[in-house]
């Protein structure tokens, strides 16, 4: 965690980061939590943080590692839409939201 400064994940991914800034962060993959994901590659930063990167294929259900979140630096107009990926359903959302990236910085353990 040190060699990135990352921090603790919370539940949503625009909590994490402000609009147009990236972040590391560690975070446990969990498909089956409630949490809501919405868009596909690029998420609705109110997406759940934990099945987004499941969805996303970043880390495997159960598994822990560091991932980076980058908010885009304006508002996603044409909305998002949702796909079946990993065993998660992502949702459509149409509303204007700031777009969240994220991707695998290192894999700390594989799920069991």
């Amino acid at each position: 965690m040190a060699k990135y400064h990352a921090a603790c994940a919370t539940d949503s991914l625009g909590d994490m980061v402000d609009p147009g800034t990236r972040r590391p962060f560690l975070v446990t993959a969990f498909a089956a939590g409630r949490g809501r994901v919405q868009g596909t590659d690029l998420y609705a930063c109110g997406s759940n943080f934990a099945r987004s990167v499941v969805h996303a294929g970043v880390l495997a259900d159960g598994a822990t590692g560091i991932v980076e979140v980058a908010a885009t630096p304006e508002r996603q107009r044409g909305g998002f839409l949702g796909s079946p990926r990993h065993g998660v359903s992502s949702e459509n959302y149409t509303r204007s939201a700031y777009a969240c990236a994220i991707r695998l910085l290192e894999c700390i353990s594989d799920a069991q």
